[in-house]
């Protein structure tokens, strides 16, 4: 041994080199062949996972060169690409096997891109499509320690898809819209439309736990169809639960009026988002009056934004204050009650003291104010998670009333008389409302007959609280022929008379 390391012919370095033909043989390097080292690194980053059986894709795999002798592109020793299937057990798929050539020598720690025809089994299911570099006459890599490369490949519709980049969590505002970059690759061997009668889209679900929160997410299109192996940048749009929380936004695609491709096998991808309110506010509410049947009540309300958003007053979404009104069971009788206004944009901390209004409804009883602050166009607050502000309302059907009694002078040419009213009853009279309440005349004949019932309107000019007073000119309209006296009465407009009046003689003047 001694002896050839010092006389052998000085040929290179160590192993074999076909070079010099059959005629020489450097002594040193035949003994030393042994020792050569296979290694490859395989990307195979741009397979399809999905393909249609039977068919031959256009395969692109780049190998860089980990082995101690640089590869030949041509013989002797070429070193080739081999390709071959197994099924679903695992069995090399007979006839299915062939090579493809290197593009050029590769020198050691160079990288090649390789690029050629692979023809897909007949029968389909997930396939193992295996690569492995073989050195022609010498040995596969494989078999010198160089793992071959495996990909599953599902034979079938050829629709795959890979999601390459994407944020693992997001943070969004409840209720609000947004947008995160998605990267998709088209890892099939089908083009994705971009137009057409079924277009490809990219959307999402949104889930509670394992609950379906909502299907139809928002959808975002692609520029151009997406050919097989091609990857495109995404800004999908999403709108957020309108409810603080937890949830999981799974982004896969669709074509549309066709299939999602989650229900294809092609597997989606799931990004934990957390919700956070941004809007919650804390009500401090005032008692609100008795009212009447039909009647109104504007409750005092102090506001304050306990959260990081600042409230706007204006634009497209302001935030204004609104009352639900719901019945002993609970059941909503009016939810969109009339809006509260903010006369300036509230910062968090802020506290606004304003009202809120109420109409009674058109039965007594007892029911539930429920005051809520609401972004236009987003979400209620209590839709996030935020309690309103609670009170109770009585409406009570207690129409008593105190009217003056006795014989009155009546003007021919102003028939129009002063009266002091009173309220004898629990409930306040509200004005403004949709039952108004106002003070009307009956006309009769000396027999007590109605000669006419429903007199003009004289609207009240200011509520009038439980034992409290007011003084109104009652216009009593044209004297009819035949008056002998007149009741003057209380009416709560579309609902009822009060019935508080007693006919009055009348004496008719000038």
């Amino acid at each position: 041994m001694a002896r050839i390391r010092t006389t052998a012919d000085d040929l290179g370095t160590k192993g074999r080199d076909d070079s010099y033909g059959a005629g020489r043989v450097n002594a040193l390097r035949a003994i030393t062949t042994s020792e050569e080292d296979y290694g490859v690194q395989y990307d195979i980053s741009a397979l399809p996972t999905a393909a249609t059986p039977a068919r031959a894709f256009t395969a692109t795999v780049v190998v860089t060169n980990k082995s101690s002798f640089d590869w030949r592109r041509a013989n002797p020793s070429a070193v080739r690409l081999e390709w071959s299937w197994l099924d679903p057990a695992g069995v090399a798929v007979p006839g299915l096997a062939s090579s493809i050539s290197l593009p050029t020598d590769v020198k050691v720690g160079a990288s090649a891109t390789l690029i050629g025809p692979i023809t897909t089994p007949a029968q389909a299911g997930p396939h193992t499509l295996r690569l492995d570099l073989v050195r022609d006459g010498v040995t596969a890599f494989s078999l010198r320690g160089a793992p071959a490369a495996t990909l599953t490949v599902v034979i079938g519709s050829g629709i795959g898809a890979t999601y390459e980049a994407a944020p693992a969590d997001i943070s969004l505002d409840a209720g609000s819209a947004g947008s995160i970059e998605v990267v998709v690759r088209n890892s099939g061997t089908v083009a994705w439309a971009a137009a057409g009668e079924n277009p490809v889209r990219l959307a999402s679900h949104w889930l509670e736990g394992t609950a379906v929160l909502t299907w139809e997410g928002l959808r975002a299109s692609f520029a151009k169809d997406v050919a097989p192996g091609e990857r495109v940048t995404v800004a999908l749009p999403v709108m957020a639960p309108a409810k603080a929380g937890t949830y999981t936004l799974r982004v896969d695609l669709v074509q549309e009026g066709i299939t999602w491709y989650a229900d294809l096998g092609v597997k989606p991808l799931d990004i934990k988002a957390s919700v956070r309110s941004g809007y919650v506010a804390t009500y401090a509410v005032g008692t609100p009056p008795i009212l009447l049947p039909g009647g109104r009540a504007s409750i005092p309300v102090k506001v304050k934004n306990t959260d990081t958003a600042t409230w706007a007053a204006a634009g497209s979404n302001p935030v204004r204050l609104a009352a639900h009104l719901v019945d002993r069971t609970g059941a909503v009788l009016v939810w969109d009650g009339e809006r509260t206004l903010l006369t300036a944009n509230v910062a968090p901390g802020a506290t606004v003291d304003t009202a809120v209004v109420v109409d009674a409804p058109p039965a007594a009883g007892s029911y539930r104010v429920r005051v809520d602050a609401v972004r236009e166009g987003v979400a209620w607050f209590s839709g996030l998670g935020v309690a309103p502000g609670e009170v109770d309302l009585l409406v009570s059907a207690d129409y008593r009333a105190e009217l003056p009694t006795g014989p009155l002078a009546v003007s021919a040419a102003d028939p129009a008389v002063e009266v002091l009213v009173k309220n004898l009853g629990v409930a306040t009279w509200t004005v403004a409302i949709a039952s108004p309440i106002a003070l009307s005349a009956h006309w009769h004949d000396a027999a007590g007959n109605v000669l006419v019932w429903d007199g003009p309107r004289t609207p009240l000019a200011a509520p009038v609280a439980p034992g409290g007073a007011i003084t109104v000119k009652v216009a009593l309209g044209p004297v009819p022929e035949g008056a002998a006296s007149v009741t003057i009465d209380l009416v709560s407009e579309g609902l009822r008379w009060f019935g508080a009046g007693l006919p009055r003689p009348v004496t008719l003047g000038p």
